[in-house]
């Protein structure tokens, strides 16, 4: 059953992963049959091959993309839901973008295509772009890929208010912990685990929060909402949306 059909979602009857990039690979946070897990993998096509039974993947990851004959708009979409908080949003590089090596040859591209420059973040995150799409391209699991904005996330558990401070300050950590503590104690000492586990240069503080904020929006949503476009498919005939937990 499609997430969109399910009337009544409670996360303890799916099987899901909630994943942020980080720089050891992705930070996992989901339920298997009940039971909380968490982790930082390096591959995700490596973990669903050890977890088919994984029916739903929440991706802080653009999926959809832009291409020689179409061109994505739903990040505009997205901005106006985040104002005070519009530069979170990046453009994510076109498909041919993704083929080229330096950020020269990508941001050169990416003008040809789309006619708009890349931007660094958006270029140093290319490869896991590039990894999520060629994965739900290749239709190697029976598994349903969402695209999640963790500032989107944040702004449903502080009661529809942007969060307007820095995840990198310690007010800003501070004030989110705060927001997913409230959902449920257990994702703080999660937090804890996780951030005692891995070493910074695998995984930042940041990429805990995030992930925390889908896995707690997810637990608290009774209805899943979507934002999206005119555009519901991209030139591969990917599904374009982002879930959207606030009105």
């Amino acid at each position: 059953m499609k997430l969109k059909d399910r009337q009544n979602f409670q996360t303890d009857k799916i099987n899901f992963i909630t994943v942020d990039g980080c720089k050891g690979g992705w930070c996992i946070i989901g339920k298997i049959n009940g039971q909380l897990i968490y982790e930082v993998i390096d591959k995700l096509e490596n973990f669903l091959k050890k977890h088919p039974e994984i029916e739903f993947v929440f991706i802080d990851i653009p999926i959809g993309l832009s291409s020689a004959n179409f061109k994505r708009t739903l990040d505009q979409k997205l901005r106006q839901k985040l104002k005070g908080k519009t530069s979170s949003v990046f453009t994510p590089p076109c498909r041919e973008a993704l083929k080229k090596i330096t950020y020269r040859e990508a941001n050169q591209s990416n003008k040809e295509i789309t006619g708009k420059g890349l931007s660094i973040q958006a270029y140093n995150i290319g490869p896991k772009i590039k990894e999520v799409d060629q994965l739900i391209l290749s239709n190697k699991f029976n598994c349903e890929y969402y695209e999640v904005h963790p500032e989107l996330c944040f702004k449903y558990l502080n009661n529809g208010n942007t969060v307007l401070s820095k995840k990198s300050t310690v007010e800003g950590a501070e004030e989110r912990l705060s927001l997913i503590s409230q959902i449920n104690h257990e994702y703080f000492e999660i937090f804890q685990s996780l951030k005692s586990n891995y070493p910074r240069k695998i995984l930042k503080q940041n990429d805990i929060l995030d992930t925390l904020a889908i896995i707690c929006c997810l637990e608290k949503v009774k209805e899943i909402r979507f934002i999206s476009t005119d555009q519901k498919f991209d030139s591969q005939n990917i599904s374009l949306s982002i879930l959207n937990f606030s009105d």
